[in-house]
């Protein structure tokens, strides 16, 4: 049976989400972790830094209930988000042993929790199970950032950002522009799917 239930994301967790190359299921995978931490710390998501630093375990049938895609009737998705959560810099380690996922936060990860904030993103599981595409998630945690805002205003992850030149400008040499991080696409190329 599905949860339904809300939980809390503090805006530094959301700007460390968006910041850095995410896939679809290791994304899915990590909003159940942010609804278990949730739920573990009633609410209190600065506690989270001190109090899960090392390894710990949580039920498959769990995860699947709060986030998993609505109509999935296994766990496969489990066990390919947890291989590409190991390269995406959110957790230590990740395996699964029978019907428990082992995991442990990356020092980044939950150095991102000890930021202080007031503005955090209220989130609902039954949001997060509707969503089909990476772009569906990445937006769905922006929305529930800012979504109380007069006027909401804010970037959307995984585009080319505008950089700066170098200062140096006293050249006559042609400048090589500044490098953009190669998961990030132009507008034309990803216009669609946004």
């Amino acid at each position: 049976m599905p949860i339904n239930d809300t939980y809390i994301v503090p805006a530094p967790i959301v700007e460390y989400l968006c910041n850095h190359e995410r896939s679809f299921l290791g994304l899915r995978l990590v909003y159940g972790l942010l609804y278990i931490l949730d739920t573990a710390v009633k609410g209190q998501m600065s506690l989270v830094a001190s109090r899960f630093g090392g390894v710990h375990n949580v039920r498959l049938s769990y995860l699947a209930a709060a986030v998993g895609p609505a109509g999935a009737k296994d766990n496969r998705w489990l066990h390919a988000a947890c291989s590409e959560l190991s390269r995406q810099n959110l957790l230590r380690s990740a395996d699964i042993h029978g019907r428990i996922l082992r995991f442990r936060l990356s020092k980044n990860f939950l150095d991102a929790f000890a930021q202080s904030s007031k503005a955090f993103a209220i989130m609902r599981t039954e949001q997060v199970r509707q969503c089909k595409t990476l772009h569906d998630l990445m937006f769905l945690l922006l929305a529930c950032l800012h979504g109380n805002k007069n006027r909401p205003l804010f970037l959307l992850p995984r585009i080319h950002r505008h950089l700066e030149q170098p200062a140096n400008r006293l050249t006559l040499m042609p400048q090589k522009p500044p490098e953009q991080d190669a998961w990030r696409a132009s507008w034309a190329a990803c216009s669609r799917s946004w």
